[in-house]
């Protein structure tokens, strides 16, 4: 049992290097110090091949005969075509190339995982598989809360930050970033909330606000599922911190739209419970109010407003993602060409293609079937897998075709997979029966 913990331990921590490895954590930069993306990537790939025979041997792993786990085979499609348009118009693979044979290894990983785990721990699978995540998520939650208070103790601490994909950021106007105790910091002149941003943004791994909300809110939600008691409660409340450190526009609507589904779909079950979570979230929103003033207000009108930079980002990725012109495409994942060919220029020269377009269709359907089955459980740990995915992917709107360079996905839909299996049918709310 003792070499069964510390396997599993292992197994957490090698799910938690690939995420890290993924672009936008600063986890491996920062303790490796490396400055290259492709570096990080790669080490992480050759830590991966010694992993994979040493812990499953060079047994074939096949696919499960399950529906659930059908979006990881629409999602590994799309970054294998834009590789092989990359190859046709001869531009460098590189990156592209590792995070393509990063996230098949992380596919054969959580085949490997989710296998044992459903053999000898029924129960503690989806536990077992996210904990990696949840730990990483940790790292960063307890690193902005932790540097956020040495920093009104000792002031900031400004260590220069070396990480090649931050290059496009800190070429702006007004954007500064540097690392300080535990965490990467952003001094910008968008205020959100006072007090919270009185020293920048702390956004822990993270080097924007709303990417900061978008990896680490489903991670939340999935510690919801799994807490007791007060430490429910205490989830919660870390919940709406992390919020009031992001203040991200894209995650206040997506975290309402859960909450109000989530309320929705229990009306029939217990009436009284859908009043009071109301009830919470109109404290909750005049607390938030009341803390920012004016200040967030006045933000939140210029990020929706038609000129705004945020909201035509926003725009341009999900037209690209739905704007198909050829059969196969072009520049699917170099979000740079194309956002800046829409905004400057009202025209794309890149095109995601028929191709991408089907499949990501696909996996947007299979997946939130899952989503769908999950959220109409009851039972907690669905539940809470199922709002963890419905969060993700409804964040993910932002950044449009470009969710398919990230390694979240195919983690979460591991985690349906594997909560569907354990809990089955059996406790899906098709009627009023509670009334």
């Amino acid at each position: 049992m003792k070499n069964n913990k510390l396997l599993y331990i292992v197994d957490s921590i090698i799910v938690l290097l690939n995420l890290a490895g993924a672009r936008g954590y600063y986890l491996l930069f920062l303790l490796l110090g490396l400055s290259s993306q492709l570096s990080v990537t790669c080490l992480v790939l050759l830590i991966d091949f010694i992993y994979i025979p040493i812990r499953f041997g060079f047994v074939t792993l096949s696919f499960p005969k399950k529906k659930f786990l059908l979006p990881v085979l629409f999602f590994i499609f799309v970054p294998a075509i834009n590789l092989y348009n990359m190859q046709i118009a001869g531009k460098s693979l590189g990156f592209h190339l590792a995070i393509f044979f990063l996230q098949v290894c992380f596919v054969f990983i959580l085949l490997g995982l989710t296998k044992e785990y459903l053999r000898y721990n029924f129960k503690k699978s989806s536990l077992l598989v996210s904990r990696g995540y949840v730990w990483l998520t940790l790292i960063s939650v307890i690193g902005v809360i932790a540097t956020f208070a040495l920093t009104i103790l000792f002031g900031p601490q400004k260590v220069p930050v070396h990480a090649d994909y931050l290059e496009a950021n800190s070429d702006r106007a007004f954007f500064f970033y540097y690392w300080s105790y535990f965490s990467m910091v952003l001094e910008t002149i968008d205020l959100r909330v006072p007090f919270f941003q009185d020293y920048g943004y702390m956004m822990g791994l993270f080097h924007e606000p709303h990417v900061f909300a978008y990896n680490v809110f489903p991670a939340l939600f999935i510690m919801l599922g799994f807490a007791q008691g007060w430490k429910s409660n205490f989830v919660i409340f870390i919940i709406f911190l992390s919020f009031l450190f992001s203040a991200s526009i894209t995650s206040l609507f997506v975290l309402f739209l859960c909450l109000f589904l989530y309320f929705l779909i229990n009306m029939r079950v217990t009436i009284w419970k859908t009043f009071i979570g109301i009830g919470l979230m109109v404290v909750v929103v005049n607390v938030f109010l009341l803390l920012s003033g004016d200040v967030f207000l006045d933000f939140l009108k210029d990020h929706i407003t038609e000129d705004s930079g945020s909201r035509k980002y926003s725009e341009s990725t999900l037209l690209f993602a739905f704007s198909p012109r050829t059969l196969l495409g072009s520049n699917i994942l170099s979000p740079g060409e194309y956002i800046d060919d829409l905004r400057l220029n009202g025209v794309w020269t890149s095109d995601v293609g028929y191709a991408c377009f089907f499949l990501n269709i696909g996996f947007l359907f299979s997946y939130i079937l899952n989503v769908r089955r999950l959220v109409l459980m009851d039972e907690k740990i669905a539940k809470a897998v199922g709002y963890a995915s419905l969060y993700f992917i409804l964040h993910s709107a932002k950044i449009g075709i470009m969710v398919f360079i990230t390694m979240i996905p195919i983690l979460l839909v591991f985690l349906q997979y594997l909560t569907l299996v354990t809990y089955g049918r059996r406790k899906i709310v098709t009627t009023n029966k509670k009334f």
